[in-house]
This record gives C-alpha cells, structure tokens and sequence, in this order.
C-alpha cells in the first residue's frame, strides 16, 4: 500500500512502485491525497489499482474527493474503490454511480470494527449476489488473472 498522506514519496516513486507492481502481476493498493498520482499511475501502466476508503481519507470525508475518485472509476477499466472507512451515504453514491462490480468490501480494521464495515454494505441496495461481489468475488477474481 502507498499511503502520501505518511509517507512523502514523489509521483516519481509512486510510478515506480506501480511499475514493480506490474512486474510482480499484483494491483496496487493506494490512498492518495494527490490525485495527481493516480492519474499518472493509470494513464502510464495498464495496472489495477485499488483506491483506499473511496478515494477519501478516514479521519477526514471528503465527498468531493469520492466524487473525483467514483468519476475515474467511471472512465478508468483499471480502477477499483476500497469500501472502508467511509460512511453509508458516500458508499450508498459509489454504489449506485459505479456499479458493484468496481467496488471491494474493505474494514480498515483495527480503526473501524469488521462487522461495523459490513453492515453497512449490507444496508447497500444491493443484491445478494452483488453483495457476495463486493465482500469477495471481486478481489478473488483480480487475484486470480
């Protein structure tokens, strides 16, 4: 996982781990206050990247951030959101505007408690097969290409 928001690496080394990424066949983990990074990460390498906490940060909801971040996940085959530590209505929004196919079931924990986290991805208008995605079949199927 690359976190900027703790560790200050350039776009410069954000690239290059993505790039290591790709080599090794595994998607890149991020949570990222730069979108900036993001960006060049997806329009450089045909690499998966899953975006922590819908694209906002836990201890500080940004729901202009999820609108970015669902935004990209729209026009971006290669990006994933991370469901954790965010709130049902930004979830709810991520939900309904990307479809659960590009979503992936996430706790954060120790911050936040598992069953807290998937109860509220069961409050989701969602079916049970689109819940089974969200809590595993996504992640299993990207793990297994």
């Amino acid at each position: 996982k690359i976190h900027d928001g703790l560790h200050k690496f350039s776009e410069g080394e954000a690239v290059r781990v993505a790039e290591g990424c790709k080599e090794l066949e595994v998607p890149l983990f991020a949570h990222l206050e730069d979108f900036s990074i993001l960006d060049s990460i997806l329009e450089s390498l045909d690499l998966l990247v899953i975006l922590a906490h819908l694209g906002t940060g836990v201890y500080q909801l940004r729901p202009a951030k999820v609108s970015k971040a669902v935004e990209r996940a729209k026009t971006h085959k290669n990006l994933r959101l991370d469901t954790s530590g965010t709130t049902y209505p930004l979830a709810r929004k991520a939900a309904e505007e990307v479809g659960p196919e590009k979503l992936i079931f996430g706790s954060d924990a120790p911050h936040e408690h598992p069953g807290v986290a998937l109860s509220m991805i069961e409050y989701l208008d969602l079916t049970l097969q689109e819940r089974e995605m969200v809590c595993h079949k996504n992640l299993e199927n990207l793990l297994q290409k």
